[in-house]
């Protein structure tokens, strides 16, 4: 069956039509792909923020208030931000537990509906459903994505700046067309001096200098 050269709506009508399955069914399956794909997309951001200890500003926002009214407090002020970044964290894990969970709810839906389509149309015909549902989230997708990648670096900027992270640009220059991110240029600019401590006590020093000889 041809479905091309049609709108979304179309094409899921001409399918339910031609193999007699109610569109309500078929929306709804597509219901359920797309929330699933969204939070996906949301735990991925979610998680890259957790790795690199940036904080959401959904969350931040959050207890700001409570920060302000410990400014004056200088002693207390410090353990009251180290009880709120932990508070927040705490928060983010939550939340994205919350994620997951969300996700495999949907899965579950997503799995019941599957199974009944399937029982209505051909092998292929359902391959070209789906095909028709990422054509169609692609477009919303990628517009979550680049919002996430904005946030991403708003708060990479943020953080630099709470931080007092300066990046020195006359130890680094980038000859190449390639785009270094921001990070990457902050590490490779601290200079010739700079190492990062390690508390492991069981190194094995010569081992560590044979792997690095290796690289080289």
């Amino acid at each position: 069956m041809n479905v091309e050269g049609s709108n979304f709506n179309d094409k899921i009508k001409k399918i339910a039509t031609s193999y007699k399955i109610e569109l309500n069914i078929l929306l709804k399956f597509y219901k359920f792909y797309k929330k699933i794909k969204k939070f996906e997309l949301s735990k991925l951001f979610l998680l890259k923020c957790r790795k690199f200890g940036f904080m959401p500003a959904f969350i931040s926002n959050s207890t700001n208030k409570i920060i302000d009214s410990f400014k004056e407090l200088d002693y207390i002020n410090k353990k009251v931000n180290l009880t709120i970044t932990n508070f927040h964290f705490k928060l983010l894990n939550l939340y994205i537990d919350g994620i997951v969970k969300k996700i495999q709810k949907f899965k579950r839906s997503f799995n019941d509906l599957e199974s009944k389509v399937k029982e209505k149309i051909p092998n292929d015909i359902f391959k070209t459903l789906l095909n028709i549902f990422g054509e169609n989230v692609e477009k919303i997708y990628s517009k979550i994505c680049s919002r996430h990648s904005d946030k991403f670096d708003k708060l990479k900027i943020q953080f630099f700046s709470d931080n007092n992270i300066k990046l020195n640009d006359k130890w680094l220059i980038n000859l190449t067309n390639l785009n270094i991110p921001l990070e990457v240029r902050w590490l490779l600019s601290l200079g010739k001096n700079f190492a990062v401590p390690t508390q492991i006590k069981n190194n094995d020093l010569f081992h560590i200098i044979a792997d690095v000889e290796s690289i080289l």
